[in-house]
């Protein structure tokens, strides 16, 4: 029995120091949640003026600290970074140093002269415990060393080399001021002085730093860095940088792209684990996810507002796994992200993709809402909605390369933009190799990622439109130069001959004289019955013409003109279907013209404005 007491009062001393870790790391993290929402002058007073600002500032995730120094200010950031553990500073380094796999050297002195301001003898404490080779391999890619034996003068080497201990002896290889030809165009010679410089200046302290602490560790580093093997060294820095960051999903571009990889259907999804789903993060090992990702998402996704009715016990494990695919988003693109905008055009980006793969999951049998949403996320990985989606946009880019392959302006080697300028966006989008949804400007922006199942439906019926107006235009213009003297366009190539055929011209796309071609233009427009002809401007107190519209016979006339064509007669089965399908387009095209040439009246045509028509 007392053994039993026993046991159970260890357990209660557990539980009870359990809840009080739990506790602290919650205030912790309201604490930093609060400074990542303030500006750059309150979040450095914030951290500076807390009770335990080491504690305070080693409790961050790593992402959220790098990307908190730069809401702060690089040089503003030293002091925090002064108190920052080794581990947030090699995240600095991993994401500094590296130009997608190699080790840029100007970014390298930038972040270690960052960190060596911050605190010289630990950093250079550090660096030579935990990263020799780092470190050893910068000094070989600077600096020469040469040893000076016992009978050697100084006087005997070139000039350049200075020396601590007389015995080891450094120079700066010098840049000379021109460049060969071949290298001239793609290096700045002013640059590489000043990289050289700022190389050489971090060098000379970090040296003199290293001697004062033990000259011994100083004269042992310089004779490693002579002897270093370069591009084995840096394979192995990025295999071990590759390891570090796959633990916060950066994985490697070849395996960070497979983010995009299409998923068939939603009944291929993989379900969440219960234990997943229900595993604590607080007093636990596990890391705090950082919520720079989380507290960045806009109110106007579905995601957004799906993750916000989760509850507070699932709510980090999901935060935690869309920082982990927002990484990964990261590493696939190629994306240096340093500025909070940047992070906030991948997170856009991110919840566009999850907002189409949950309305895809959820299907078409009513509208998806947040309640929804939330059953969605909590059931499925976020990685798995995201591809979902990423197989939507594959499947479109794929229909529109197949058409395109077998369109008229391929097989005539013209240009897309022949099509239109809608059309030319709307497969300008498309033909990217992360397809994207052509907006036009309706939202702020000429293209932007497909959001909805509504994008998918409404560009896969306008590639059918397209392609039937493709269809059309090699049909009725089966022959046409591959450089046309004139501008020709999709719409003025059928205006054109459909106006020729109604005046009794030629066939041919020679341009309409502009004697005839008012004659079309009087019979294409009729007045709109309105009380008076005029309408009075009372403003200016001037009468200004009624606007025209388009004869409604004259757009049916369109359509009949073009089943009288013996080659449509032939070509295309069933007539219905193509025309409902291209009606759309037709109307469209009416509606410019109306829009553009309504108040132009017959005797003030221009020629040179009119692009719906070619004409003399």
């Amino acid at each position: 029995m007392n053994t039993i007491n026993n046991i159970s009062n260890k357990n209660s001393g557990n539980d009870y120091k359990l809840q009080n870790i739990i506790k602290k790391e919650k205030k912790l993290a309201a604490i930093r949640k609060e400074i990542l929402d303030l500006d750059s002058n309150r979040a450095l007073n914030m951290i500076l003026n807390s009770d335990m600002p080491a504690t305070l500032i080693q409790s961050f995730p790593d992402q959220d600290f790098y990307f908190l120094m730069y809401q702060i200010g690089v040089d503003d950031f030293i002091p925090i970074l002064s108190m920052a553990s080794f581990e947030q500073w090699e995240y600095i380094l991993d994401m500094e140093v590296w130009n997608n796999d190699v080790i840029d050297i100007p970014r390298m002195t930038r972040a270690l002269n960052l960190l060596f301001k911050a605190d010289p003898k630990r950093l250079m404490r550090w660096i030579i415990n935990e990263k020799p080779d780092f470190i050893e391999y910068y000094f070989f890619k600077n600096i020469q060393v040469r040893i000076r034996e016992h009978d050697e003068d100084p006087s005997d080497f070139e000039d350049g080399y200075s020396t601590i201990d007389d015995v080891f002896y450094v120079k700066f290889p010098e840049i000379p001021d021109t460049l060969p030809d071949y290298l001239s165009e793609n290096i700045d010679v002013a640059e590489l002085k000043k990289n050289r410089q700022a190389s050489q200046e971090l060098i000379t302290a970090m040296l003199n730093t290293v001697a004062d602490m033990d000259l011994s560790v100083y004269q042992s580093i310089l004779l490693e860095s002579c002897s270093i093997i370069s591009a084995e060294t840096e394979e192995s820095q990025l295999r071990l940088k590759n390891i570090r960051l796959a633990e916060k999903g950066f994985s490697p571009y070849y395996e960070a792209v497979g983010i995009y990889q299409p998923v068939d259907h939603s009944d291929k999804l993989r379900r969440k684990p219960l234990k997943y789903i229900k595993a604590p993060v607080y007093g636990t090992d596990l890391p705090v996810p950082p919520q720079y990702p989380a507290g960045l998402l806009s109110n106007d996704s579905l995601f957004a507002k799906s993750i916000a009715l989760i509850e507070e016990a699932l709510l980090l494990n999901l935060e935690n796994e869309f920082a982990a695919l927002v990484n990964r988003l990261i590493s696939a693109d190629k994306k240096s992200i340093h500025e909070k905008d940047d992070l906030e055009q991948i997170i856009k980006k991110a919840c566009s993709y999850l907002d189409l793969g949950i309305g895809l999951i959820h299907g078409s049998k009513d509208q998806c809402l947040p309640g929804h949403g939330a059953a969605i996320i909590k059931k499925y990985w976020l990685e798995d909605i995201f591809r979902i989606a990423s197989s939507a946009g594959i499947k479109l880019k794929a229909k529109a390369e197949k058409w395109y392959i077998k369109s008229f302006s391929k097989q005539n080697s013209l240009p897309m933009s022949c099509m239109g300028k809608q059309w030319f966006g709307l497969l300008g989008g498309l033909l990217l190799d992360r397809p994207m949804y052509f907006d036009n400007y309706e939202t702020g922006t000429l293209y932007r990622e497909f959001a909805t199942p509504a994008d998918i439906q409404k560009t896969s019926k306008k590639i059918d439109q397209l392609a039937a107006f493709d269809k059309i235009v090699g049909i009725i213009c089966p022959e046409i130069e591959k450089k046309p003297s004139i501008y020709i366009n999709y719409q003025n190539i059928l205006f054109t001959l459909w106006a020729k055929n109604r005046l009794g011209m030629d066939s041919s796309l020679s341009p309409i004289p502009m004697n005839k071609f008012k004659k079309f233009f009087k019979e294409l427009f009729a007045f709109k019955q309105n009380n008076q002809n005029d309408i009075k401007d009372d403003e200016n107190n001037r009468e200004i013409s009624a606007c025209q519209s388009i004869n409604i016979n004259k757009r049916k006339d369109l359509v009949l003109w073009l089943l009288e064509q013996p080659d449509i007669k032939s070509k295309i089965k069933s007539k219905e279907k193509f025309f409902k399908t291209i009606q759309p387009v037709f109307n469209a095209i009416f509606d410019e013209l109306e829009n553009e040439y309504g108040l132009v009246k017959p005797d003030d045509l221009d020629p040179g404005l009119i692009s719906h028509f070619i004409l003399e």
